[in-house]
């Protein structure tokens, strides 16, 4: 402890290594922006790659999945047609 203590004080630690801060090369704002990029495609990739393990066709699950949403979604909007055709007729025959 006492040899850290001496070291911080006398400014060694720039020639031993530094474990405390800052590195002395900064990174510039464009490596970091390129570090984020490659991160940010390697983490889709990986997704992508994840999402059709196991299955022989992955696209034609995703398009079965898709079709299904449309069909709810075209049940959906007759059922809130009927509603309100059924709301007009009550509406005549009152």
């Amino acid at each position: 402890m006492i040899f850290l203590v001496a070291c911080l004080t006398r400014n060694c630690w720039k020639a031993m290594g530094n474990c405390f801060g800052k590195s002395e090369k900064e990174e510039t704002l464009e490596e970091k922006e390129e570090r984020r990029r490659r991160t940010a495609e390697a983490a889709s990739k990986r997704l992508k790659a994840e999402e059709g393990r196991g299955l022989a066709d992955p696209e034609k699950v995703k398009r079965d999945r898709e079709r299904r949403e449309e069909i709810e979604r075209a049940a959906e909007a007759r059922q809130r047609q009927n509603e309100r055709d059924e709301k007009i007729v009550q509406q005549w025959q009152s």
